[in-house]
């Protein structure tokens, strides 16, 4: 059965070695993600999100502790008896950065914005919200259904899409302001006064795109950049040998999706059968080495036995086309092609670029794979972006109705009935096998001893940026 969980990282001060200092109040860090816009409702890469935190505020944020706590918001909100109106009042001395008050209609402009965009939009919760209403100091929002963990999710440091409060320019409230940005080269933050946070006690947080996963330990070693960020497991040894400190952070749920829709894989059995041919131990040993641990988010499917699988699939001898990026991606579709073409199977392997592998015209969006390494920010039980009926994010095409309702049920309550709607929806997608859980691969960040950073477990990477220090 599946658990709620929420992403998982250190709550600690990271202090790590080197040996050169950066120039004062200046701390430079470097990642292998690239930055199209740090605008999250702009921007398509997983940095996006991360990166506006470090400039912007969401309704609530989350306590050294752990706990949600009021940010923009003066207080948490006050929430009706059918859990479906929740009204905020918002603080009144908070301003944003280019000096304008913040008013209760930004947060319709922000709710407006990030509608525009239907994958953002049908992600829980912003899928359940009906409308807003606000005044100058207040919003009211009234939901379709109720859902359990709205406050903590809606402009929230939690759930599958935690997006903070920005409006258009890349004007937040937070520690720090956007100076300039460069999209997938770097991107320059410089210290903001007042917000929620108060000032950063850094002068400037500079990020840089490093694509190559070499190039990006060398830049660590010759003290060129002195934070690197999700450094790749098979390097991670590399880093510490360097002097750094490597610390996890739980990061990207990661499965084998199948496409449901057209082709051999649209066969629930030979779905079935594909899976239980692919060694999911062998997969996580040889591309993640110990950075994958199970997930308990995902359900697993129902599956043959080895030796009948192996025989449906050298009977039928299905041809397989698996559309993967470069690294893991990459990697993973290697040890699937040779597993299932010694089961029987013929297997093809292309591969796309990361910008194509996440476009809407791209081959993965429009059907036209059998299989994909499918990537996944959930922190919630709720698998509807991603298997939703509806959802954007669905490519698979797979379409349950009522599994869809079964989620909405779970989200919106909690306790026994939460559960046994959740154990229903697992029943139909165990049958279904519509994708293979392969685990949330653990992500990491690579600090010199000129560093003290601040990562809490319970937000994202960028929550307590204004605690860091050089």
């Amino acid at each position: 059965m599946r658990r709620p969980a929420f992403i998982a990282g250190l709550t600690s001060a990271l202090l790590a070695p080197s040996a050169v200092r950066a120039a004062p109040g200046v701390l430079r860090t470097a990642t292998i993600h690239g930055l199209d816009d740090p605008d999250p409702y702009i921007g398509t890469t997983p940095l996006s999100p991360i990166i506006a935190w470090a400039y912007a505020d969401g309704l609530v944020a989350t306590s050294t502790g752990g706990r949600i706590v009021p940010a923009l918001a003066a207080s948490l909100p006050d929430r009706s008896a059918d859990g479906l109106v929740y009204r905020y009042t918002l603080r009144r001395d908070v301003r944003w950065h280019d000096g304008a008050q913040l008013r209760g209609q930004d947060v319709q402009t922000a709710f407006s914005r990030l509608s525009k965009r239907a994958d953002l939009r049908s992600t829980p919760p912003f899928d359940t919200v009906a409308d807003i209403a606000a005044t100058d100091h207040t919003i009211t929002v009234r939901l379709r259904r109720p859902f359990g963990a709205f406050v903590e999710q809606f402009f929230g440091p939690r759930g599958a899409l935690p997006l903070p409060l920005v409006r258009p320019g890349h004007i937040g409230t937070g520690p720090f302001q956007v100076q300039r940005v460069q999209p997938n080269i770097s991107a320059v933050l410089t210290r903001a006064g007042g917000g929620p946070r108060g000032a950063a006690a850094l002068g400037e947080l500079r990020i840089e795109t490093i694509p190559d996963k070499n190039s990006l330990l060398v830049a660590y070693e010759s003290h060129e950049i002195d934070v690197a960020i999700y450094p790749p497991t098979e390097t991670a040894a590399a880093y510490a040998k360097a002097g750094a400190r490597i610390y996890r952070q739980d990061g990207t749920t990661l499965m084998i999706l199948a496409n449901c829709a057209a082709g051999p894989m649209a066969d629930a059995a030979l779905r079935q059968a594909v899976f239980a041919s692919i060694d999911r131990r062998e997969i996580a040993h040889a591309a993640f080495g110990e950075w994958l641990q199970p997930s308990a988010l995902l359900p697993e499917p129902r599956l043959p036995e080895l030796t009948t699988a192996r025989a449906l699939l050298a009977r039928t001898r299905p041809h397989l086309r698996i559309i993967a990026t470069e690294g893991h991606p990459g990697q993973v579709a290697l040890l699937v092609q040779q597993m299932l073409q010694d089961a029987g199977a013929s297997v093809e392997i292309v591969h796309i670029s990361i910008p194509q592998f996440f476009s809407p015209d791209g081959p993965v969006h429009r059907g036209s794979y059998d299989l994909t390494l499918w990537f996944s920010d959930l922190a919630t039980p709720d698998l509807r972006p991603i298997l939703g009926c509806r959802a954007p994010q669905n490519v698979s095409g797979w379409c349950a109705p009522a599994f869809d309702a079964l989620e909405a049920s779970a989200a919106g309550t909690r306790g026994a009935a939460s559960a046994t709607a959740l154990t229903h929806a697992d029943a139909l997608l165990n049958d279904a096998a519509p994708m293979l859980p392969l685990g949330r691969f653990q992500l990491a960040i690579a600090s010199n001893p000129d560093v003290s950073l601040f990562v809490d477990e319970h937000a994202p990477l960028f929550m307590h940026v204004e605690r860091w220090r050089t």
